[in-house]
């Protein structure tokens, strides 16, 4: 596992069980869904599919501005670039942060379809009659990123063995049970929930692996970013 100068060297002793990337850093996962509005058919899966925005339609997505944002859509241009994002164009897209707001435009019909949001809303729609009822979920078909969420012990901790326990414990298949039970994915390998299908298995049974992009701590990542902020305001104002 990495560190910055901050971090303690933490290798966790269920690496084995772990991706390799889980590694750089203590990390859970976040994979990006897309809301499906009202009357619009569960098999248009993916931005690209032009009923969901054609006619009138609208897209919500969330925006570069915030770190959820940008590293979701960095992940989406890396399979798909800008064409879909460039024909949907300022008039069609509604720019919103945070699940609560996307789920809100869907569901009052201010929006046909979210994307990149956080899978967080499965939960919301399974929990929710009001929102089974006219909201539904996929993974895109096309391109899903996969955002990661770091986690680190620092130099200066307090209580550093908690730290350590609790991040072994996300690691552990009662840590990737409970992260599967509130709507986040679980990713150690060859782990079966019960009752629950937010995995990384299942993201890559749904959407083929090719068309995951796991987003990395990188520097191209943070390098990325000033062009990626001109071209959004180039395409949506």
């Amino acid at each position: 596992m990495t560190t910055s100068s901050y971090e303690q060297a933490f290798p966790s002793p269920r690496r084995s069980f772990l991706p390799a990337w889980a590694l750089q850093w203590g990390t859970w996962l976040l994979a990006c869904a897309l809301i499906i509005g009202p009357f619009i058919p569960l098999f248009y899966a993916s931005i690209r599919d032009r009923p969901l925005y054609e006619d009138g339609g609208v897209l919500t997505l969330q925006p570069y501005r915030d770190l959820f944002g940008y590293t979701a859509l960095w992940g989406y241009i890396q399979k798909q670039g800008w064409d879909e994002l460039q024909k949907i164009g300022k008039s069609r897209l509604r720019a919103q942060t945070g699940v609560a707001g996307q789920q809100s435009l869907v569901s009052q019909g201010a929006a046909t379809a979210a994307f990149l949001t956080s899978p967080t809303v499965r939960l919301n729609i399974k929990n929710s009659p009001a929102l089974s009822n006219i909201l539904d979920w996929t993974y895109s078909k096309d391109a899903t990123p996969l955002v990661p969420r770091g986690m680190g012990i620092t130099k200066k901790a307090a209580s550093p063995a908690s730290a350590k326990l609790f991040l072994n414990w996300l690691y552990s298949k009662a840590g990737q049970q409970a992260m599967c039970d509130a709507g986040f994915t679980a990713f150690r390998n060859n782990f079966k929930p019960k009752n629950c299908t937010n995995t990384l298995a299942d993201v890559y049974a749904k959407v083929g692996r090719k068309n995951v992009q796991f987003v990395p701590y990188s520097q191209k990542f943070v390098n990325d970013y000033p062009a990626y902020k001109k071209r959004w305001h180039n395409i949506f104002g």
